[in-house]
């Protein structure tokens, strides 16, 4: 049986006998957040959940760099 993490990174440095496929999230959140930009969106926000995860931080970094691309750095909440 193939066993596969989606959505979790290996730990560098350690062997492990599980493959792992991980999306882009910040790359994600960032092209998500430049498509409203582009329609003319300004008052932008992240909504999520409490707790912080690995995926959800670096969607929220994507989110917060398309903003700050934007000039938009005060605006995004």
């Amino acid at each position: 049986m193939a066993v596969i993490s989606y959505d979790r990174r290996a730990t560098p440095g350690r062997r492990t006998s599980v493959s792992h496929v991980t999306p882009d999230n910040f790359e994600a959140a960032r092209l998500a957040t430049q498509h409203l930009i582009d329609k003319g969106h300004r008052q932008l926000a992240f909504a999520t959940v409490a707790g912080m995860t690995m995926s959800r931080s670096a969607k929220i970094a994507g989110f917060q760099a398309a903003a700050d691309a934007a000039g938009l750095r005060k605006a995004p909440r």
